[in-house]
């Protein structure tokens, strides 16, 4: 508990927030499930896919649902991502 009030602490004096943080640190993104963003962004790739899928690809489960909303950035910043790559190669 005091690790996670401390991490809070250091969010709240640099500045930066759960949302806006920069993936791709090989930061945990999951506390409950001890997920971290590189093993995420491994699951979150594929054209069609949700916060369960990617979850389900790691073989667990959302559990106080705090991560979600970083685990949907992090899709979404993968479909982006593809896409600008797609436009790239279409040139």
């Amino acid at each position: 508990m005091t690790i996670i009030i401390n991490w809070i602490n250091v969010l709240s004096i640099s500045g930066l927030s759960a949302s806006g943080r920069e993936f791709g640190r090989n930061m945990y993104v999951c506390i409950c499930n001890a997920l971290r963003d590189k093993e995420l962004a491994e699951a979150a790739s594929g054209d069609q896919i949700s916060v369960h899928d990617v979850f389900r690809k790691c073989g667990t489960r959302p559990k106080c649902g705090k991560c979600v909303p970083d685990v949907a950035e992090l899709i979404e910043q993968n479909r982006n991502a593809s896409s600008n790559l797609s436009a790239i190669a279409a040139e």
